[in-house]
């Protein structure tokens, strides 16, 4: 978020987490230090931060009917009306093999053309959460995430990063 606030001070960002303390090991301070931290970087507008988990809050945020007219009615009543498309969208999600397939189901199809989806930790054995998930579908990792999604939108071009751990999946929408 801070690249892209530093790079286009105008643009819209939104930003969903559950702001869980020692995730994965890792302290994360909150959405009010995100705020603080943005603006540092020059940030023009408000960022908008939605708490909660992403398996609720994203289909409510684009409108799907897979959530609760409750968690529709949230976004309708709190937010000013979303765009109907974005050119950057990161998926950094829970890290489990049918949530990390979820979240990129419901962003992908908002991608604008030209725009970037990036998925993290596609590394075998960075951080996905396998011990005793469910994996009907046979993906073993979060890469084999990647490659079914790779299958479900073919108007991407796809990219792998894999140099530096926990890598890094690029979809660039090109129709």
């Amino acid at each position: 978020m801070p690249m892209a606030a530093t790079h286009s001070p105008e643009t819209e960002i939104f930003g969903f987490d559950m702001w869980m303390h020692d995730y994965a090991g890792v302290s994360n301070p909150g959405a009010e230090f995100v705020q603080t931290e943005i603006k540092k970087v020059g940030y023009k507008k408000k960022i908008q931060l939605i708490n909660g988990d992403s398996h609720q809050t994203l289909p409510a945020f684009f409108g799907s009917r897979r959530s609760s007219v409750r968690h529709r009615l949230k976004f309708v009543l709190t937010m000013k009306k979303r765009p109907a498309e974005f050119n950057l969208i990161v998926i950094d999600g829970d890290h489990s093999l049918l949530g990390a397939y979820q979240d990129l189901t419901d962003t992908m199809p908002y991608c604008a053309v030209g725009g970037a989806v990036i998925f993290d930790d596609i590394m075998p054995g960075s951080l996905e959460k396998i011990e005793g998930e469910a994996d009907p579908y046979g993906w073993n990792n979060l890469l084999g995430v990647w490659h079914a999604i790779q299958k479900k939108f073919p108007d991407f071009r796809f990219f792998e990063y894999f140099s530096d751990v926990p890598g890094v999946g690029i979809a660039v929408r090109i129709k």
